[in-house]
């Protein structure tokens, strides 16, 4: 038992080193935390293990799929998409900063099926609604009036029945308990979204290979 423990824990520090190397070598990335380090919400991108989970239901069934990725950083979770996307299907991925997008524009640019728009995801329209809406928006990182902006523009984008599913990165989630934070909108957010999700059928799952490790919610518009 013992020796399974310490084979966890090494894993653990080499996935979280190999992740901060690859922060390192990705400059444009880094920049962008460093320019604005709320709008990115966290050091590191998304690991493939929350590409896995986020993209979990995009695949399941045979009819053409319409997915919109908000968020789109430097394509983590872009990648995993795309290995699940069928010739009918189609990917919009919604990306704010300029330098990110020549980035996703670079990576994505031979998937006929693939576009990339540089907006903020508020000012993003579509002649069409999605059946998966995947998000990596930092929300606990926002203000409470623009966490409600995107979350009615997600409404107004997805089919009914159809997915969202979004990432909670768990120190955001913790700060509301901390008493000497006092920032209302952490708290205010944090309870939009818990009374949201009671509204909407949500699954609940944590990564733990994430650098923070983060939650995902899966729910049914």
């Amino acid at each position: 038992m013992q020796k399974k423990k310490l084979w966890m824990i090494l894993g653990l520090v080499v996935f979280v080193s190999s992740t901060m190397l690859s922060v390192l070598k990705n400059h444009t990335f880094l920049e962008s935390v460093i320019k604005d380090p709320v709008q990115m919400g966290t050091i590191v991108p998304c690991s493939g293990f929350t590409g896995e989970e986020l993209s979990r239901y995009v695949d399941q069934n045979n009819k053409p799929n319409k997915i919109l990725e908000a968020g789109g950083g430097s394509g983590a979770i872009t990648e995993k998409i795309i290995k699940k996307l069928k010739p009918s299907d189609v990917l919009d991925v919604v990306e704010i900063d300029p330098n990110l997008c020549k980035i996703l524009r670079d990576k994505f640019n031979s998937y006929k099926n693939v576009k990339i728009h540089c907006c903020s995801i508020t000012d993003y329209s579509s002649p069409y609604k999605y059946d998966y809406i995947i998000s990596t928006l930092p929300f606990n990182a926002f203000k409470l009036d623009f966490v409600k902006q995107v979350r009615k523009k997600f409404e107004e984008l997805v089919n009914t029945g159809g997915c969202l599913s979004y990432v909670e990165y768990t120190i955001s989630a913790w700060k509301q308990y901390l008493p000497f934070i006092k920032d209302k909108d952490i708290k205010g957010v944090v309870n939009y979204l818990s009374k949201d999700r009671s509204t909407h059928s949500a699954e609940k799952r944590i990564v733990w290979l994430n650098v923070p490790p983060t939650y995902v919610y899966h729910q049914r518009m």
